[in-house]
């Protein structure tokens, strides 16, 4: 379990590339068991207001759920903001400051199997919440 949560932490980065997961051995060609490891691909909506978005996520592979992780543009104290199943959700991210203002967030996605991660983290995708 930590190592998964370290390999999650440095694949999250904003300057990671796959090229480091295969030095540092925490990614593969052939993947877990000999099959391909699926990276989702994201998208993000942003909502005209109440601090919405909805989340498109192809490429899921053999995944059952997906968690949606946030961080406001700039931080990088990611958080999970929802737990999903299907090809997409609507989000709604708490507000932080104290006066309505929209907000720049950062988006990934890591796609989940019988309670377990599966797979890569997806790019980190930007959206703009509006109050």
């Amino acid at each position: 379990f930590r190592v998964r949560e370290i390999a999650r932490q440095i694949k999250g980065h904003s300057s990671y590339a796959e090229a480091d997961g295969e030095l540092l051995k925490i990614i593969g060609d052939s993947g877990v068991g000999g099959q391909t490891v699926p990276k989702p691909s994201i998208q993000t909506f942003a909502a005209s207001s109440g601090y919405e978005f909805s989340v498109v996520v192809s490429q899921r592979g053999q995944s059952d759920s997906w968690q949606v992780w946030a961080s406001q543009a700039g931080a990088q104290n990611w958080a999970v903001i929802a737990t999903a199943t299907g090809k997409s959700a609507d989000v709604t991210w708490p507000p932080k400051g104290e006066e309505p203002a929209p907000e720049m967030l950062h988006v990934r996605v890591q796609l989940r199997r019988s309670n377990q991660d599966y797979g890569e983290v997806s790019d980190i995708s930007q959206v703009t919440v509006n109050p």
